[in-house]
């Protein structure tokens, strides 16, 4: 079955019984419900400004495709679909505070917890992470049975984000595999000293020169994502290569923010990763 032009498939090491992806601008099967123009039309963030019914349709949807997808996949392993599958949340800080995701979680918290990265190994869950230029990260071993996600910003980033997710797995680093979702890309993630100054004692090289402004400096967050993947021991690391200022069908906070000017309204895009039974 031929993915949506609303979903991008990850394309990585991961067992085929695993569903992984970036959501676009665009509906899943119809036209998202989401409709100020900024945030047209599959916005799956609650803090943009967008209707939380126009929202809650979004991610409604987003499950139901899961649902199917993993249906799908499990037509062709031996790995079955989840009956009813669980979305899971975060209430992203830009931090580096991982939550492992187990029952409680299912059986009824309210609100998402707060944190920027997870893992479960339960089936029939899926993790999401929202994003509009941040770096989504999403991982699992060989089996399949371990999944986990990230959201890693230049602020989660420099504060290990990816190495606390990682360390609070319960498995080696070498058997992960990772995939780093659409992010801002070091052409378009023009930065102050304030952000630069700030990597150039341990990633002086994905600091850029700017060729108009002396005093500012391109990030390479992608490849400094992958960089922290390898020190943690993850070498099996694939990345999108989408850039989301550069793609018509991403949101991107830096575009509107340069477009619009400052506090301009975007949507976020979610990059999940989910497992049957």
């Amino acid at each position: 079955m031929p993915a949506p032009s609303g979903w991008l498939k990850a394309r990585w090491a991961a067992p085929a019984h695993i569903v992984s992806g970036t959501t676009t601008r665009h509906g899943l099967v119809n036209a998202g419900a989401s409709r100020p123009a900024a945030l047209a039309s599959y916005n799956l963030g609650l803090k943009v400004g967008d209707d939380a019914a126009a929202v809650a349709e979004n991610r409604a949807s987003l499950q139901a495709f899961l649902q199917q997808q993993l249906v799908v996949e499990a037509r062709a392993s031996t790995h079955a679909a989840a009956q009813q599958l669980h979305m899971q949340w975060l209430d992203q800080i830009h931090g580096n505070a991982c939550m492992p995701i187990d029952r409680r979680h299912i059986e009824g918290f309210e609100r998402p917890p707060q944190a920027d990265s997870m893992w479960s190994d339960l089936p029939g869950v899926a993790l999401a992470i929202q994003s509009a230029d941040c770096v989504p990260v999403v991982l699992t071993d060989a089996s399949g049975e371990l999944i986990g996600a990230a959201h890693g910003g230049w602020r989660g980033l420099t504060n290990d984000v990816l190495a606390a997710l990682i360390e609070s797995m319960p498995i080696s680093p070498d058997k992960l595999c990772a995939w780093i979702g659409p992010c801002i890309g070091p052409g378009h993630f023009e930065v102050g000293e304030d952000v630069w100054g700030l990597l150039m004692d341990d990633y002086a090289s994905f600091v850029l020169e700017h060729p108009g402004d002396t005093s500012k400096r391109f990030v390479d967050l992608p490849h400094l994502a992958e960089h922290q993947l390898g020190v943690s021991g993850v070498t099996q690391v694939a990345l999108s290569g989408v850039c989301t200022y550069a793609s018509a069908d991403m949101y991107s906070h830096r575009q509107a923010t340069q477009q619009y000017g400052q506090g301009a309204q975007t949507g976020r895009m979610a990059t999940v990763i989910c497992r049957g039974q």
